[in-house]
């Protein structure tokens, strides 16, 4: 075999080896973006937190993993030029609030409720959820005294806030299932409670549905995955909500009673959704 010979069959197997490598590289890196790419976002946009970022109002949620947070929320007091109801923080990555003894939401009486307002040109539908846990205060047990709990207070008109639909898993009654979802529609400072469903915790998650002027109160434990209607647009307005130009939505507790004993409620959370339909208020977000 001559020079020439050697030195082309030589050319031949370098661009073969170099033509391997090249493939190689390319494959390593298709399966590295592809790596990249499962491990990110899923394709319908959520970030994994079961809060869907294309239905979520980031300025009316509150994860409550920073107390100064607390700052973003008005007590309703302040709302209607009244003295405080009680305390409130957030901490251990719960909000807290105690009101007095002898608060409580019942005609004209008030308790202790932060809310954040908004217009409802910008939000007419919107779901409002929070996970709830109510304590005999600074205990880690239920209330043992009647109409002590806490859930979600809704305000249709901050200009009229003698209507309000208050929703809570409440101490009502005695027996083993004296904790129950209850809810308060209130019109003009006249209404009376109904509760639904009786349950041996203390603890659960609330959701209120509101779709032009039409309120919906639900409740869920937190072992379920479905969602009880507590009230619907008919039970709930007797006399009709007129929806305002500001609406104001939050969490809210009851100490309300001849006794002096008080509740603690603690939120995980609250999360404000805009919706489009009354099918999307048992959705899972």
């Amino acid at each position: 075999m001559d020079f020439l010979s050697i030195f082309n069959e030589r050319d031949f197997f370098v661009k073969k080896i170099t033509l391997l490598l090249a493939g190689l590289v390319t494959t390593t890196l298709l399966l590295s973006c592809g790596k990249q790419s499962s491990s990110g976002s899923s394709s319908d946009g959520s970030s994994g937190s079961g809060a869907s970022s294309s239905l979520i109002v980031s300025t009316l949620t509150d994860e409550f993993s920073s107390s100064t947070t607390l700052s973003d929320w008005t007590e309703r007091a302040t709302l209607e030029s009244q003295a405080s109801d009680g305390s409130s923080s957030i901490t251990g990555g719960q909000m807290v609030l105690t009101a007095n003894a002898l608060k409580g939401w019942y005609l004209t009486e008030r308790s202790l409720g932060l809310v954040k307002s908004f217009s409802t040109s910008s939000y007419p539908n919107f779901v409002f959820e929070i996970q709830v846990h109510n304590y005999q205060t600074g205990t880690s047990t239920a209330p043992v005294t009647d109409y002590r709990g806490g859930g979600i207070i809704w305000f249709p008109d901050t200009s009229d806030m003698s209507y309000w639909l208050y929703i809570a898993i409440a101490r009502v009654g005695s027996g083993a299932s004296n904790q129950v979802f209850e809810y308060k529609a209130t019109h003009n400072n006249v209404g009376s409670p109904s509760t639904t469903g009786g349950q041996s915790v203390n603890e659960g998650r609330l959701r209120i549905c509101v779709v032009g002027n039409d309120a919906y109160a639900y409740g869920q434990a937190l072992g379920d995955s479905s969602w009880t209607l507590l009230g619907d647009a008919l039970t709930i307005d007797t006399d009709n909500f007129t929806v305002g130009t500001t609406s104001a939505v939050g969490v809210a507790t009851s100490s309300w009673g001849s006794s002096g004993v008080i509740t603690d409620t603690k939120a995980d959370y609250a999360r404000f959704y805009q919706i489009s339909s009354v099918s999307q208020c048992t959705s899972s977000f």
